[in-house]
């Protein structure tokens, strides 16, 4: 069964939580969202990055939240509910590590510390970002990435702009509503993407395997899925920004598809 997904939404959220956030990073890479408020009214990094390229550097950061949970719930009465009450959910953190390689390539790695009910430390994703390739000499591939940005590894997928608003395990900083939305347009997924920019226009376009984890058994079972986003997004004026975006997420089968 072949499923596609379309995603052009306007989103209501309730805070039910009350939530601690900090995030914190020493330095900041080449082209990359800043985890400081400034990082706000990013969505997708842009090319107009005017940070210098001062040779191989490693950056660190991290982000911590604590809630404290004020539920309660009751039916009636055919299906005995859990008892809840209030209390402290398990504190979610995570350590970012970001490497300049080059001009215009990095590595971004995200360790989840802890998350939901998971005390261990596991891997959210990892990925080479290529924005410019000046040490091949070459004009024709300098002009190129003057408006192209490839993606490789296992990254977060591109599918709509609510995941840039999203609370991000132990990173809630961009999130002003805390929880995230009950239909979660987030995933992770292995592959490569490949977007274009230019004077607020945009589009893009990703391979993955289709699934948030490489796996090799029933490969019958398994195919590649597609992404696809466009949009524009300009600062008009002092006070007026506008953005419209589409994106179609489709894949052939897969075994646990996540999005």
């Amino acid at each position: 069964m072949k499923t596609r997904y379309f995603n052009i939404a306007l989103s209501l959220v309730l805070m039910t939580l009350v939530t601690l956030s900090a995030t914190a990073q020493i330095g900041q890479t080449q082209y990359s969202r800043p985890m400081s408020s400034d990082g706000l009214t990013v969505f997708e990094s842009d090319k107009s990055d005017q940070k210098s390229f001062d040779g191989l550097a490693l950056y660190w950061g991290a982000g911590f939240t604590q809630q404290f949970q004020m539920l309660s719930h009751e039916n009636s009465g055919a299906v005995e509910l859990l008892d809840i009450g209030n209390g402290f959910n398990l504190a979610t953190a995570n350590l970012n590590m970001n490497a300049q390689l080059a001009d215009g390539i990095q590595v971004n790695l995200i360790t989840y510390l802890s998350s939901r009910h998971h005390s261990e430390a596991w891997v959210k994703g990892g990925f080479l970002q290529v924005d410019n390739m000046k040490m091949l000499n070459s004009e024709m591939i300098d002009n190129l990435f003057k408006y192209l940005t490839v993606r490789a590894g296992h990254f977060e997928v591109n599918y709509g702009d609510a995941h840039f608003r999203r609370t991000d395990n132990g990173n809630a900083l961009y999130n002003p509503f805390v929880g995230n939305l009950i239909m979660d347009s987030f995933a992770t997924e292995i592959g490569a993407e490949f977007m274009v920019q230019k004077d607020g226009i945009f589009g893009m376009v990703a391979m993955t395997g289709g699934e948030i984890k490489g796996r090799v058994d029933r490969p019958d079972d398994r195919g590649a899925s597609i992404i696809g986003k466009a949009g524009f997004d300009r600062q008009l004026n002092e006070d007026l920004r506008v953005r419209v975006s589409g994106s179609v997420y489709t894949t052939s089968k897969a075994i646990s598809n996540t999005l």
